[in-house]
């Protein structure tokens, strides 16, 4: 099995989701893993993954790709909006470069009398750059992870952003190749 992520599903409540390559992403960890066998719907009894605790730090330049509302391959939004907006976050899927899959379902919890509510265990902010913050447990403190004066420091996040840009130069590169062999 390849250990080498090439893309990550951020899955939401309403079966939404947003595919993010890895260049987009800071800090980024899946932890607490723990794998069981659950019902997941009326007719479906299946072995998971779970998390209990998900950080991810997705830089502003995400929404260059941005992601399809509502599988409508027409329209493109913005997945930072989406996520900031919407404490959904059900499920993380990750895709290595051999192809190979695994799925992650996150802690997730409503406030009672609301099933299909927000997951009250999400924390997800913009920062000043506008960079995206998720922070998804029952003990994750935002700013011992994400303190303010590094992700509101453009010198801190140029740094954070270096193989963001040395991916962006590659593909650049690459790009004028193709095109100058058609």
């Amino acid at each position: 099995m390849n250990t080498h992520v090439q893309i990550v599903t951020i899955c939401f409540e309403n079966c939404e989701y947003a595919e993010i390559p890895i260049k987009y992403f800071g800090k980024f960890f899946i932890d607490k893993i723990s794998t069981g066998i659950y019902r997941i719907a009326m007719n479906a009894i299946c072995k998971e993954n779970c998390a209990e605790e998900v950080v991810l730090e997705i830089f502003s330049e995400v929404d260059q790709i941005g992601y399809h509302p509502c599988c409508n391959k027409k329209e493109t939004a913005s997945v930072i909006n989406r996520i900031s907006q919407y404490n959904d976050i059900t499920s993380i899927e990750i895709k290595y470069e051999d192809g190979s899959e695994e799925r992650y379902l996150v802690s997730y919890k409503t406030e009672k009398g609301n099933e299909y509510g927000p997951n009250t265990l999400q924390q997800s902010f913009v920062s000043e750059l506008g960079n995206l913050y998720v922070l998804i447990g029952k003990k994750l403190n935002p700013e011992k992870i994400f303190p303010a004066k590094r992700i509101n420091d453009p010198g801190e996040m140029g740094l954070a952003k270096i193989n963001l840009r040395v991916e962006e130069k590659i593909e650049a590169e690459a790009k004028k190749k193709r095109k100058k062999k058609k």
